[in-house]
């Protein structure tokens, strides 16, 4: 039980006194106090997990305090001591929540000292359930958190995207992307005007497709040795064209390529 900790509050000495030999070799300590003002002033200076009051008690009756006790102290098992005749009161304590359960008197020793143990492991379920359920509504806040976090890194790469696009199709070169698979991933505007062939172009097309066999051996090549053409010079669609090549490397392996190239004026 991690040395938890029992106050009994009872106006009978005797009662005290028999508790106190009873229990006193378990594994709990057990505090007395003969009236509720003075079992208020040792839950102030102690941890305490399990509350036992008598309900018959001059000026403070046990509901009384248990229900002070729910206020201030809200965790702790709160239990009652009654006769008979105050079984009705107790019962609608409980159901209003400010009692957890009650012992008959007179009590029985063997039974009480069972039902302590069963009200402090009721105490310890409490306690983790309710750090659980702290930890459960951080961590939920912490995935919120990450989940908005990463909405705006989304979003921030997603206008980075777009601005990359936009700054591509605007450039003032010609460009041809081309990925490891030897397809067009792309034909910015520049060079949808450069060379009119390329205008119907679709992503996927396969270069073979596309480019004159002579672009296509120094294209493949580049690839394939991971090496950057300055300037090649080709026909195409009766254009005299300068090219440069540009292969991309993704850890060491080649991914694509990237074909930049102008017209070449006829002298």
């Amino acid at each position: 039980m991690n040395n938890k900790t029992v106050l009994l509050i009872d106006d009978e000495q005797s009662i005290l006194d028999a508790m106190s030999r009873l229990v006193h070799k378990e594994d709990f300590t057990l505090l007395t106090a003969p009236g509720g003002e003075e079992g208020l002033e040792i839950l102030n200076d102690n941890q305490v997990e399990l509350v036992i009051v008598d309900q018959n008690m001059p000026g403070m009756t046990g509901i009384e305090f248990l229900s002070i006790v729910k206020d201030l102290h809200p965790d702790i098992v709160r239990v009652i001591l009654t006769g008979q005749a105050e079984l009705g009161i107790v019962v609608d304590a409980i159901n209003k929540g400010e009692v957890y359960r009650y012992f008959s008197k007179p009590i029985n020793k063997d039974e009480i000292i069972t039902a302590i143990y069963q009200c402090l492991s009721h105490y310890t379920l409490t306690i983790e359930n309710k750090e659980l359920t702290q930890r459960t509504i951080e961590q939920n806040e912490e995935l919120t958190l990450l989940n908005e976090r990463l909405a705006q890194l989304v979003s921030s790469q997603s206008v980075s995207l777009d601005l990359s696009q936009e700054i591509l199709e605007r450039l003032p070169v010609a460009v041809i992307g081309i990925t490891g698979n030897r397809e067009i991933a792309l034909t910015n505007n520049t060079a949808k005007k450069t060379i009119p062939a390329l205008r119907h172009v679709m992503p996927g097309t396969d270069i073979s497709e596309v480019l004159p066999g002579e672009i296509l051996q120094v294209v493949d090549s580049s690839m394939s040795d991971s090496k950057s053409v300055d300037s090649v010079r080709f026909l195409w669609d009766r254009n005299v064209i300068r090219a440069m090549i540009e292969p991309l490397n993704d850890n060491g392996k080649t991914s694509g390529c990237i074909i930049s190239f102008e017209i070449q004026e006829i002298g």
